[in-house]
């Protein structure tokens, strides 16, 4: 057992302390799932479902079990004593997604079930009508509010699973393009075949909001259609604002392809030009047509 690390539990690395060594029978168990009964009843599925350590030989700790499988099913998280809790659920991937519960968590069947027991004093917080994978986030609700055409309180989130025999034509986060691709299959811009277990969003908007929440929702939803904002960004090496379009086309387009996709962009190049105070606007804005 290892009890100086959260995310460690049980190991094989021969690098036992000497007061363990020296009591091995009260320490040194021949299974992982022995070591965890013994040492971390209370995290049990934690323990088993880290696979953490290495052997003398540097290989691998293989856990003498399967992990444990992440169920999608939802319990409360409490992050903050000053807030109300958050009902998450119990998967691999951007909120509403928030790993494995741990094992002492009262699990439950649905959000709804969820939150009638942990969030029934929060006026409507339940009710029909409620984005349950919204309400969860006030900070995501109240982004989703003015993220425009696409949300609604019919959209939903699932996980993809390994059954799924036919692509569910859903939308899932691509961190590597800032963007969300479609799950079906590959021809068409932006589809591609999501593998499991991916978070799935019935919409871009959603999934631009959900699952790529940093990123600038205009960039996210316009890559993904293989398109342009055609709104205005600052480029700092030239201290003026630029157009997010087309460099081929020209002045005020950005001279080379605007890939950053947690720089905000602007309705207007007033509004971005907002963002330099320091240089004259006229200067800031003379790039443009």
């Amino acid at each position: 057992p290892v009890f100086d690390d959260d995310m460690v539990y049980c190991v094989n690395d021969g690098k036992a302390p000497a007061y363990m060594n020296a009591s091995p029978e009260a320490w040194k168990h021949q299974t992982l799932s022995e070591c965890c009964l013994a040492n971390f009843q209370f995290l049990f599925r934690e323990c088993m479902g880290s696979g953490s350590g290495f052997g003398e030989e540097g290989s691998p700790l293989t856990p003498c079990t399967e992990p444990v499988k992440m169920s999608g099913k939802w319990y409360v998280e409490y992050y903050d004593p000053e807030l109300d809790p958050v009902c998450v659920q119990e998967c691999d991937g951007p909120y509403p997604c928030n790993g494995l519960a741990r094992s002492y968590k009262e699990i439950y069947e649905t959000y709804t079930d969820c939150c009638d027991r942990h969030l029934w004093y929060v006026v409507d917080s339940c009710g029909e009508g409620i984005n349950p994978h919204v309400r969860g986030d006030p900070f995501l609700a109240k982004g989703l509010a003015s993220a425009g055409p696409g949300l609604s309180s019919n959209s939903e989130v699932e996980l993809s699973s390994i059954s799924d025999s036919e692509p569910s034509n859903k939308f899932y986060a691509d961190y590597s393009s800032g963007s969300c691709m479609k799950d079906c299959e590959p021809g068409p811009f932006g589809c591609a075949i999501v593998p499991p277990p991916v978070v799935l969003y019935d919409t871009i908007e959603l999934c631009c909001a959900m699952g790529q929440s940093w990123i600038d929702f205009g960039y996210c939803t316009s890559r993904s259609v293989g398109d342009y904002t055609n709104g205005w960004v600052v480029d700092y090496s030239i201290e003026k604002c630029v157009k997010d379009c087309n460099p081929d086309d020209g002045p005020p387009c950005a001279r080379t392809e605007h890939s950053d996709g947690s720089a905000p962009i602007y309705a207007s190049v007033e509004e971005c030009c907002a963002r330099l105070d320091w240089i004259d606007a006229n200067i800031c804005a003379s790039g443009r047509k």
